[in-house]
């Protein structure tokens, strides 16, 4: 038996934007951070890298969603190498 899928027809005009919760910003980009696991603290006994995506305000440079405010350092220039539109 096949799952039925529903189509949902939402109209994008009737929902909120997502705010930032410290500054109202409404403008988020995507940003990684990235975790060192130590070879205890591994399942399969090896350090590792774990990396995880997070939004950061672009307007005052908080991560999204956390219960106090950290700020990503981001630079205010592009970096040498860095492609700008």
């Amino acid at each position: 038996m096949k799952p039925v899928q529903k189509n949902m027809n939402v109209d994008l005009t009737d929902v909120p934007y997502v705010k930032c919760q410290y500054c109202e910003g409404e403008v988020f980009v995507p940003a990684m951070i990235h975790k060192l696991v130590s070879a205890i603290q591994s399942p399969n006994g090896q350090e590792g890298l774990v990396s995880i995506q997070i939004s950061v305000c672009m307007e005052c440079g908080t991560v999204m969603g956390e219960k106090e405010p950290r700020e990503v350092n981001m630079p205010d220039e592009p970096l040498e190498g860095d492609l700008v539109h």
